[in-house]
C-alpha cells in the first residue's frame, strides 16, 4: 500500500539525509511522523541554525492534491521554517513539476521545493538542493538586514521630527511670551492715552483749562 511504501521511503530518506548532510556540525533530524504529535510533516532537519521540512512520498501513481495541501499546511503552521522539500520517489506530483521534475514556489518568506521522480537524480540531487536553500536563506538575511537598516533610518527621522517639534514648541512659547509682553505694553499705552483723552474731554466740557 501507499502508506506502507511511504513509511519505508521515510526510513530511506532519513538515511540519505544523515549520509549527505550529517557531517554538518549543526545537523539534527527529527522524524515527526514517528512522534505522537498529530499529523505532521515526515521530518524536520536542522542545518546550522536553520531548519528544512521534508515530506517524502512513494506512490505508484501521481501524488494526489490532498498530500500537496497537507505539505503546504505543515509549512504554514511552521512559519519559522523557511524551506520545505516535498519529494516523490518514483511518480509525479499533481499540479507541480509540469515543465521539469524540480519546481520551486514562494509564499511570503517560505520556499517550497517539489521534486518528482527523485531517485532518477541519484547523489546529484542532495548536492544540488542545499544550493537552492542557501540562496533563499541568504536573500532573506539580506532582506532583513535591509529592513533593519530602513527601520533604523525611519527611527532617526522620527527622532529628528520629535526634536524639531520640541524646539518649535519651545520657540513658540518664547515668542508667545514676548508677544504677551508686547500686548501688555501696548494695552498699557492705550489705557494711558485713553485716560489722558478722557481728562481732556472733561476739561473741554467744563470750559476749564488745565
Amino acid at each position: 500500500s501507499s502508506k506502507a511504501k511511504g513509511t519505508t521511503y521515510e526510513t530511506i530518506l532519513a538515511t540519505k539525509l544523515r549520509t549527505y548532510y550529517g557531517a554538518n556540525p549543526g545537523f539534527a533530524l527529527e522524524e515527526k511522523s514517528k512522534s505522537s504529535v498529530g499529523h505532521e510533516a515526515d521530518m524536520i532537519m536542522s542545518w546550522n541554525d536553520k531548519k528544512v521540512l521534508w515530506e517524502g512520498k512513494w506512490y505508484k501513481d501521481a501524488i494526489p492534491t490532498k498530500e500537496v495541501n497537507k505539505f503546504l499546511r505543515d509549512m504554514h503552521e511552521s512559519p519559522h521554517i523557511l524551506v520545505g522539500v516535498m519529494m516523490s520517489r518514483d511518480s509525479a506530483i499533481t499540479g507541480k513539476c509540469e515543465r521539469a521534475d524540480i519546481q520551486t514556489e514562494f509564499d511570503g518568506n517560505q520556499m517550497m521545493i517539489y521534486v518528482s521522480r527523485a531517485d532518477q537524480y541519484g547523489d546529484t540531487l542532495y548536492s544540488m538542493l542545499p544550493q537552492l536553500w542557501k540562496v533563499h536563506w541568504e536573500s532573506k538575511r539580506e532582506h532583513h538586514a535591509k529592513e533593519d537598516e530602513d527601520r533604523d533610518k525611519v527611527i532617526r527621522i522620527i527622532d529628528g521630527l520629535i526634536a524639531s517639534i520640541a524646539k518649535r514648541k519651545l520657540d513658540w512659547n518664547v515668542h508667545k511670551s514676548r508677544a504677551n509682553e508686547m500686548l501688555k505694553w501696548m494695552n498699557d499705552l492705550i489705557a494711558e492715552d485713553e485716560d489722558r483723552l478722557k481728562k481732556a474731554l472733561t476739561l473741554l466740557k467744563s470750559g476749564n483749562k488745565e
